[in-house]
């Protein structure tokens, strides 16, 4: 399959569908599919998001070798909101190592607080950060004060992230 031919000649959950079906649990496939994803044209960007974020979710050990250039790719502030949105729903199911867990907190909770950035994006966010702060009281602090003061202007999808967070985290702070 022509990946890029295929992204330019349509953008529907049946391309997609079709995407993924033909890079099915291929790391070479998905190699291609990361190659079109990170290139500079944002058209190819976006519509190959989706099916970056499908199969991440489903195969993430074919996504784990891409994980710093995706988080890497985040800090762009260029990228189309797709971009962020489906590294994100893929990062925030798996372990991030050390030593990029800094960077990520930063990049997570600028979105939870720009009130620009879409529902999925802050609620994945907040999923990240619940995992990643988990070893860190200090930063557990930070982002229950964060949540607290925003939940009653967000989403439905940010209020259900951030009480759950908020439940989890606070009978451990006092």
């Amino acid at each position: 399959m022509d990946l890029k031919q295929a992204l330019y000649a349509e953008h529907s959950k049946q391309q997609t569908d079709q995407i993924i079906f033909w890079i099915g649990s291929n790391p070479g496939r998905f190699a291609k599919l990361m190659e079109v994803f990170f290139s500079d044209d944002q058209v190819l960007a976006q519509r190959s998001a989706w099916a970056v974020g499908l199969i991440g979710r489903k195969y993430p050990n074919m996504f784990y070798p891409f994980l710093e250039q995706s988080i890497n790719q985040l800090q762009h502030t260029n990228n189309h909101d797709a971009v962020i949105r489906n590294i994100l729903r893929v990062i925030q199911d798996i372990q991030v190592p050390e030593h990029l867990e800094g960077i990520l907190v930063e990049l997570c909770i600028a979105y939870v607080v720009n009130p620009k950035a879409p529902g999925a994006i802050k609620a994945f966010s907040i999923s990240t950060l619940e995992n990643i702060s988990s070893k860190y009281p200090e930063l557990v602090r930070e982002i229950l004060h964060i949540l607290k003061e925003r939940i009653d202007n967000e989403t439905p999808a940010f209020i259900s992230r951030a009480k759950r967070f908020i439940i989890r985290y606070s009978k451990n702070t006092k």
